[in-house]
């Protein structure tokens, strides 16, 4: 047990002691992905809103640059300089936070890795410190993209279909093209006639959109693995391709993209809900607090959203 004179001792099981002097006062720190992404602006939003009416001391930081998977270990490296109980992390490869992960370890912090996005076998010696929380399944988002853009192609006969994915080595954008274009070759009417990386950049995907509608105009769907490149191929084809004539798919559902899919822009997105994340992170603090086993379910599924007037 590790404890000092004003302190008390609380033990999870399987876990080391976690030293807290007011467990009312549990400090958490939220590391997000990039700032340009409305994505994170709403999980902000809802960390900085549910962490108090918990009694968490909630403070969310950026990485330091766009794009910059070191800039977020970065990061990382900063917020460990400080006097967090528990960092809640949102990788954005399936290594590049690993380093840091450890340094958590070593002081005692817990650590919470939203989305299970970390290559497990290199962080399996960080447990039970490290936790690796399934909120969504990834392929399966795949799978109803797809899905939804086959559906409303079935009947224009032979379908000619573009995939945009984001970066390589992210597991979100790996399990939804995976899962896309795993769906796509089961259909033989299906040619899925380009598959590139964007990296999640609304302006990579214009440049995408634009050279390949060039090439293959007869391409009838694009599908991308986030709403910000989907934006991006609605800024580049809407002007000369209404919805009825290209079907663009993304995922996330963020703002813009509700406003896009109600002017009829944006056929549809695959959405989950970022209040139940954000709820299921501080409910996970509270397990751990209680000395409750940590569960690892998939609780948050992904669910359609698809307005009217954006379908063939």
């Amino acid at each position: 047990m590790v404890g000092d004179a004003m302190g008390v001792d609380i033990t999870f099981p399987g876990t080391p002691c976690w030293n807290r002097r007011d467990m009312k006062n549990i400090k958490i720190a939220v590391l997000l992905g990039e700032r340009s992404n409305p994505f994170w602006t709403e999980m902000k939003h809802y960390y900085d809103l549910l962490g108090p009416l918990k009694g968490f001391e909630i403070e969310c930081f950026w990485p330091f640059e766009e794009m910059d998977e070191y800039a977020q270990l970065r990061r990382l490296n900063e917020i460990l300089k400080l006097d967090f109980d528990v960092v809640v992390i949102n990788p954005m490869s399936d290594q590049n936070l690993t380093e840091g992960i450890f340094k958590a370890v070593e002081k005692g912090v817990r650590v919470i890795d939203v989305g299970e996005k970390t290559h497990q076998a290199s962080v399996e010696k960080a447990r039970p410190f490290y936790v690796p929380l399934k909120t969504v399944d990834f392929y399966q988002q795949g799978v109803l993209g797809a899905t939804y853009i086959m559906q409303h192609l079935q009947e224009l006969g032979p379908m000619e279909i573009a995939l945009i994915e984001g970066r390589k080595e992210a597991l979100q954008s790996i399990k939804r093209s995976q899962g896309a274009a795993d769906t796509f070759h089961q259909n033989p009417s299906v040619s899925l006639v380009r598959r590139r990386m964007a990296n999640f950049d609304r302006r990579l995907a214009q440049n995408l959109a634009k050279k390949w509608i060039e090439e293959i105009p007869s391409i009838k769907a694009f599908f991308c693995v986030n709403d910000t490149m989907a934006l991006g191929v609605v800024d580049v084809l809407r002007p000369f391709h209404g919805p009825d004539e290209i079907i663009i798919v993304g995922v996330d559902l963020i703002p813009e993209s509700v406003e896009a899919i109600r002017k009829g822009l944006l056929n549809a997105s695959v959405a989950f809900s970022t209040r139940s994340v954000a709820q299921l992170v501080l409910e996970t603090v509270e397990r751990w607090i209680r000395g409750e086993e940590i569960p690892n379910p998939l609780r948050s599924k992904a669910d359609w959203s698809i307005k009217g007037g954006c379908t063939p």
